[in-house]
């Protein structure tokens, strides 16, 4: 059986149930109209990036200010070194496909401003227990919250804490930058770094380089509890197989059992020798996806042999595998050429996108008011 050890990480602290209190409410509105007067993104772009380190954090937040191409206005925080990890894997992207694939993968939380019609009706009750009034185009106030396969959802009352603190030393950081106080060029592969000196009981702000900069990643270790099966899996016969195995976000929402709306978790085991596909599963258990890719490489390895190699997308994902192949006497690779999973995401999605098109000529003209259905 596998299992995941516990994860100290401090995002798994997060209650999703626990709403925002009204007074986090008002203090996120009022940081949002300075914000909002303020207007960063007039001078800064959603690429230049500002990293806050936040008393009692044990991980820096970083921000990304949008509205430089005048469509999205607002700003994004990753809360942490993997939500930032995820943000670099989107940047880097080479491909359309990657980038969709990297785009159902990310970690963040944002205040926007948008138009009347983006407003849902659970932002229209807290703007009307706050008094508050919005009028005209990208002038309407709203907070949102997104995880790797999950869809756009509200916050709750631990990321609204994290959004008021960031939001509460973003403003005045940039200021300064807007003010000249603080010089930085951002075409330097920098960040800007906003820290509080316990020495000098105050907040200081100094350019950052990212040129060398490891991103120190917190994983999930997966482990084989069953010392018999690991014994018998390690008898296996060595193969020259070279496997890919690769995971992806597939954009068809549904509502799960705990409300929110999530996407299915697409897992596949290919065989790079003969361009097979050997394994795959659709999740929609975000628990299960965390160990079911490992449950497929056991799989194969007690159906087929242990394989010479193993690829797999990004350093993150090796770190889940990366005691098992060392076990088994896998050679582990992250990065580099996913061209083979990626044709096969890319196939599958273009064929989802038909389906899709198919089923909209197919109603068009009729009245649907199923409110389960998000497309």
């Amino acid at each position: 059986m596998i299992v995941n050890e516990q994860d100290n990480h401090e995002q798994n602290s997060i209650d999703p149930v626990k709403e925002p209190s009204l007074e986090q409410w008002k203090t996120l509105y009022g940081l949002a109209a300075e914000l909002k007067k303020l207007a960063p993104w007039k001078s800064l772009r959603d690429h230049n990036l500002l990293m806050i380190e936040l008393p009692k954090k044990d991980e820096p937040v970083f921000c990304s200010v949008m509205g430089g191409g005048s469509m999205t206005f607002g700003i994004s925080v990753y809360p942490d070194y993997n939500s930032f990890f995820r943000l670099n894997q989107l940047l880097q992207a080479e491909s359309h496909i990657d980038n969709m694939l990297q785009m159902m993968n990310q970690r963040c939380i944002s205040c926007q401003f948008g138009d009347r019609d983006e407003i849902e009706p659970a932002d229209r009750k807290i703007i009307k227990a706050l008094g508050l009034r919005f009028r005209g185009q990208n002038q309407w106030t709203y907070f949102r919250s997104v995880n790797p396969g999950q869809f756009p959802w509200y916050l709750n009352a631990d990321e609204a804490d994290i959004l008021i603190r960031t939001m509460e030393q973003l403003l005045p950081a940039c200021r300064s930058y807007m003010n000249g106080e603080v010089s930085i060029d951002f075409e330097e592969q920098v960040m800007l770094r906003r820290y509080y000196s316990e020495e000098e009981d105050s907040w200081k702000m100094e350019s950052f380089s990212t040129q060398n900069f490891q991103i120190p990643l917190s994983g999930i270790p997966l482990t084989l509890t069953d010392e018999v099966e690991m014994a018998r899996l390690k008898k296996k016969k060595k193969t020259k197989a070279v496997l890919e195995l690769a995971t992806a976000y597939i954009p068809i929402p549904f509502r799960s059992k705990d409300g929110l709306i999530r996407t299915p978790h697409l897992a596949v085991l290919m065989d790079r020798n003969t361009e097979t596909v050997i394994r795959q599963k659709i999740m929609s258990d975000p628990e299960s996806s965390e160990t079911v890719p490992a449950d497929m490489l056991l799989d194969y390895v007690m159906d087929y042999g242990r394989p010479s190699a193993l690829h797999v997308r990004t350093v993150q994902d090796a770190i889940s595998l990366q005691d098992l192949c060392s076990e088994l006497g896998i050679r582990l690779h992250a990065g580099g050429n996913m061209d083979l999973s990626n044709d096969l995401f890319f196939e599958f999605m273009c064929q989802l996108g038909q389906g899709l098109n198919e089923d909209f000529d197919d109603d068009e003209g009729e009245d649907d008011d199923d409110d389960d259905f998000f497309f």
